[in-house]
């Protein structure tokens, strides 16, 4: 014994197919999209190089008791203080 149950449209189409076309087809292109959207942000990332870093101190060129000397960028102190 077998049961087949089959929803028509008034022309006499079954309307089944239709619907697993339309799922078939958006199915596909999800996955689609999911595999070139991951391939494209893990070759993006990869492709871009990091900003450089700020030089912190420039090497003078000499040594004192065997370490080097750092010349250090400038540094700008502002204080307030209360007079009596």
């Amino acid at each position: 014994m077998s049961a087949q149950m089959t929803i028509e449209v008034p022309n006499g189409r079954p309307v089944l197919p239709f619907l697993k076309g339309i799922a078939t087809g958006l199915a596909s292109a999800l996955l689609a999209a999911l595999i070139l959207g991951g391939d494209y942000t893990a070759s993006h990332a990869a492709s871009t190089t990091p900003p450089p870093t700020p030089a912190v101190g420039i090497f003078t060129g000499s040594y004192v008791d065997g370490v080097p000397v750092y010349r250090m960028p400038p540094v700008e102190i502002t204080a307030q203080r209360e007079t009596n």
